[in-house]
């Protein structure tokens, strides 16, 4: 019998928002064993909010993200009126890393959560 082997290295970690709100949020990665900043110069981050039905309803990548990469630090952003396009509720998403060798890992996922907004603009 073979033992359970489980390859997924994604961190769990639900994002919750407003609808019609300026998305901001900012991410850090750090070494898990030393804690220290990872270098992740040439990384490339794309962040997919996918509905029920496995449609995307967001994508984050490319100018969505800005920050120090060297450092390891992220923001990404989505405009308030790209935000009050996406219809309240809850949905999936991930973030996949493609590294410097060309290899794609997803570390992190988990639900996106977008709430009503009481006032419009």
């Amino acid at each position: 019998m073979q033992p359970n082997s489980n390859s997924s290295i994604a961190a769990i970690c639900n994002i919750q928002c407003r609808k019609g709100d300026t998305f901001s949020r900012d991410f850090a990665f750090t070494n898990a064993d030393t804690g220290a900043a990872l270098d992740m110069t040439s990384y490339v981050l794309v962040l997919t909010v996918k509905n029920a039905a496995g449609s995307a309803v967001l994508t984050f990548s490319g100018n969505d993200w800005s920050g120090t990469a060297s450092a390891g630090l992220f923001t990404a952003t989505k405009s308030a009126a790209t935000m009050a396009g996406v219809a309240a509720g809850t949905y999936n998403y991930d973030l996949q890393i493609t590294i410097p060798s060309g290899e794609i890992v997803t570390w992190l996922q988990g639900k996106f959560i977008v709430d009503t907004d009481i006032t419009t603009a």
